[in-house]
């Protein structure tokens, strides 16, 4: 197919907090300003579809209100924040889509009238053409001002992140959850409690149950989870639902926890919804491997187990509580390290890895720049010239990297 480039357009940005009346879920999202988004999208008037949605109790918010022309559009990187995952197909034909905001209707009703299907949600633009409308999905992409925007506030917030790190005797690095906003996370034991047990048992059912109590009394004897104390178990505290991902080839890990940060309630948040990820590392990846591809003699490494390498504050330990994996009495944890699972481990362990290389000494410039402008989390793909540089490297960086408790692998 073919294409053209368009030019780039400037856009005023925004912060919007979305907050729902009486409820406690909210979501911050960033947004640029746009003189016509689109027209109404028009309410359904199918009365089989309206007899069908009452008789399901589906309230829509829209439907004793005037039509509006849109105001907000929300895209794809923040519709899968605000999904539950609920939906339900009505024999009228159209789907029912919940959201933390409300429910929703999309497709179109069996219902026809003179040999045309209606359609329940349509998108009338007035003066927009298709590629106008791509304009607008990809302005992350082309539009400078607001890249030049993001990197400045990611700056800004990377630079109080560091502020608030300390270092620990041994030289490993504490540091806080990086919330985005102040919110009440919602009491959520009973949930989690109920996903565990069916965790548990049909782990159980696969003879795999002993072999995941190992990792946990592992983790224990490590200082990486930590016993509630009795005195407070009734503290209002938020648990980590989690399971088990296993990989009888591994030569590492066979066994790896993946704990889920994501998990909520209906219309309530979830604790990756209050913490900042930082920037999308995956921009990385293309730039590291063209650059690896320079050098005749390239090097690999990664960090063993980087996130349980460093530490959280006690204060924050307890939004990180959850279950011990047994079929029989109940025992709370929580944990004393990053979580894999919650989206802002791999910009914390970035922005922890970026401090120590910067307090370095001056000899170890060649070995710090090279290991902050190829590195991608806790993987480093990177390239020498002779044999003599690629020992030099492997040396020193071996070095830099456990400064800060830092295992690097070759």
């Amino acid at each position: 197919m073919g294409g053209r480039e368009t030019s780039p357009h400037s856009h005023l940005v925004f912060d919007v907090y979305l907050k729902i009346f009486k409820e406690t879920y909210a979501h911050s999202v960033e947004v640029l300003s746009q003189k016509k988004i689109c027209g109404f999208v028009p309410k359904i008037v199918d009365l089989y579809t309206l007899q069908e949605l009452k008789e399901k109790n589906f309230t829509l918010s829209d439907l004793e209100t005037k039509e509006h022309d849109i105001e907000l559009l929300l895209g794809a990187d923040v519709i899968e924040n605000i999904l539950t995952g609920s939906s339900l197909k009505l024999s009228s034909g159209v789907t029912v889509v919940q959201t933390k905001f409300g429910y929703t209707v999309i497709g179109k009703t069996n219902t026809i009238y003179n040999n045309l299907c209606s359609n329940v949600v349509s998108l009338h633009c007035a003066n927009f053409t298709v590629t106008d409308l791509w304009n607008l999905d990809a302005i992350g992409i082309t539009n400078l001002t607001v890249d030049a925007k993001r990197k400045h506030a990611h700056s800004d917030f990377l630079n109080q992140f560091k502020e608030n790190l300390s270092i620990l005797p041994d030289g490993r690095y504490e540091l806080p959850l990086p919330f985005k906003f102040e919110t009440q996370l919602p009491n959520n034991k009973s949930a989690t409690i109920k996903r565990h047990k069916r965790m548990c048992q049909r782990i159980d059912e696969q003879n795999q149950l002993n072999d995941y109590e190992v990792v946990f009394r592992q983790w224990e004897d490590q200082q990486i989870i930590e016993k509630v104390p009795e005195t407070e178990i009734d503290n209002f505290r938020y648990y980590l639902p989690r399971r088990p991902v296993i990989k009888q080839a591994s030569q590492t890990m066979k066994i790896r926890l993946v704990f889920d940060a994501s998990a909520r309630d209906k219309n309530q948040s979830s604790l990756n919804d209050c913490l900042n990820r930082g920037p999308n590392l995956i921009e990385l990846i293309p730039d590291i491997i063209d650059k690896f591809r320079l050098y005749p003699i390239g090097l690999s490494s990664d960090i063993k187990k980087a996130f349980l390498q460093l530490c959280i504050i006690p204060e924050h330990g307890d939004y990180l509580r959850f279950f011990l994996p047994t079929v029989k009495e109940t025992k709370i944890y929580r944990h004393c390290r990053v979580v894999f699972g919650i989206c802002s481990s791999p910009f914390q362990l970035s922005a922890c890895i970026d401090h120590l290389q910067e307090n370095f000494p001056a000899r170890f410039d060649d070995v710090t720049q090279n290991l902050k402008h190829w590195s991608y989390v806790d993987n480093c793909v990177t390239g020498v010239s002779d044999i003599q540089e690629q020992e030099n490297f492997i040396v020193k960086a071996i070095e830099v990297m456990a400064k800060g408790c830092l295992n690097l692998r070759g």
